[in-house]
């Protein structure tokens, strides 16, 4: 070095392991039924690899997750109702001589939705020293549902742009107040209860 000598410092170690380059065969996994590849374990087991090495795959995009959800089949019935109701919202316009689609402004659209009263389990983040409510109920499974009829129209607007109408005309629950027609330990006789 002192006199200007080249020094080699490539390492001469041999055979430094790399990292392998995983790889999958494609043809093998089309070729495996639907029912075997529900879980990364059994996907696995049929590919003859480890359950690290094909969740490695899954991570880097090579495969992916599909959930398979049922879907409505529509019967003849349905098909020939959907094509009335389509049918019956076009309109002629006698002026232009086309067929144009109505816009609906004198619809109103409703929908049912149930909601459970309370859940089963729920994750509640508070303060340090804050007592929390404790929901009491005779069994977890049997959780009291309500029901709700939502209802909206077409939004209005006057001539000048302002909107007269929003199209919200309300949500309301299915319910009936009544009184209670006996004592018990919860309530009293004559307590407005919703049933």
């Amino acid at each position: 070095m002192l006199e200007g000598i080249p020094v080699n410092l490539i390492s001469k170690k041999k055979g430094i392991p790399k990292k392998k380059c995983l790889q999958l065969d494609v043809d093998m996994m089309k070729s495996i039924a639907f029912e075997k590849i529900s879980t990364i374990r059994r996907l696995a087991k049929e590919l003859g690899m480890s359950k690290s090495h094909v969740g490695i795959l899954v991570k880097a995009g090579v495969t992916r997750s599909h959930t398979n959800a049922i879907k409505h089949e529509l019967t003849t019935k349905n098909k020939l109702q959907r094509i009335k109701f389509s049918l019956n919202v076009l309109s002629l316009d006698m002026a232009t001589n086309k067929i144009i689609f109505s816009g609906m402004y004198h619809v109103v659209h409703t929908d049912k939705k149930w909601f459970y009263m309370s859940k089963a389990c729920e994750i509640l983040h508070g303060s340090r020293g804050r007592r929390t409510t404790q929901v009491m109920q005779a069994k977890k499974k049997i959780i009291p549902k309500i029901m709700f009829k939502g209802a909206v129209a077409m939004p209005q607007q006057a001539t000048d742009g302002q909107q007269t109408f929003d199209g919200k005309l309300g949500i309301f629950p299915f319910t009936i107040k009544e009184l209670a027609k006996r004592n018990s330990k919860k309530r009293a006789k004559g307590t407005i209860i919703q049933n």
